[in-house]
């Protein structure tokens, strides 16, 4: 084993098929604990509105908080208004402070929506403490695409096949994407 090149992804497993009704990690946990030690659990939720949502926010508030700290007010801001700013503001090249405020206001009422939603597990990645015990963990939920699980019900989480694989880097994950349907996202690789 090559010490320098272990990143998570030589440790974890993901579940690409969580079932919709189990998104408590414990229950992960219990499930994966025969397969070796493991320590850690992170249920990701199919939340990526959500998180754009949060995302962009965040960089209004940033880009608002920059324009203060450099002294820019809104009202300033309307007394300063040269032709070609207003024609840029126009065009939607540059949004004014009065816009960005007026969009973070807006976010904020729909983030407090989305906070109320019940978001479904998207994907589960567990990591195990040992390489071995992931190898090992791939080994036994990964014959044949997991279609002969059914035989071994030990192998089966609360009456679910699960489509375990060898996690991706973390950094390779997009979970913005989360709410997207495999179909739709077949669509648009097709479309592009």
């Amino acid at each position: 084993i090559d010490a320098d090149q272990q990143t998570t992804q030589d440790y974890a497993v993901w579940v690409r098929n969580p079932p919709s009704e189990y998104a408590d990690p414990q229950d992960y946990y219990d499930f994966f604990s025969k397969f070796g030690e493991v320590c850690f659990i992170t249920v990701a939720k199919n939340n990526g509105d959500f998180i754009d949502a949060l995302a962009e926010r965040k960089a209004l508030k940033e880009r608002l908080s920059d324009l203060r700290e450099a002294g820019f007010t809104i009202e300033k801001q309307n007394e300063e208004r040269t032709f070609l700013r207003w024609l840029a503001l126009q065009m939607g090249n540059v949004k004014s402070m009065e816009a960005m405020q007026a969009r973070v206001d807006e976010l904020d009422v729909v983030i407090e929506a989305m906070g109320q939603k019940d978001y479904q597990p998207w994907r589960v990645f567990v990591i195990f403490n040992r390489e071995d015990d992931q190898q090992y963990c791939l080994s036994k939920l990964n014959f044949f695409g997991g279609k002969e699980l059914g035989i071994d019900k030990s192998l089966t989480f609360k009456n679910t096949n699960l489509i375990v694989e060898e996690a991706p880097e973390p950094s390779s994950v997009i979970y913005t994407n989360s709410q997207y349907s495999e179909t739709y996202k077949y669509i648009s690789w097709t479309i592009s």
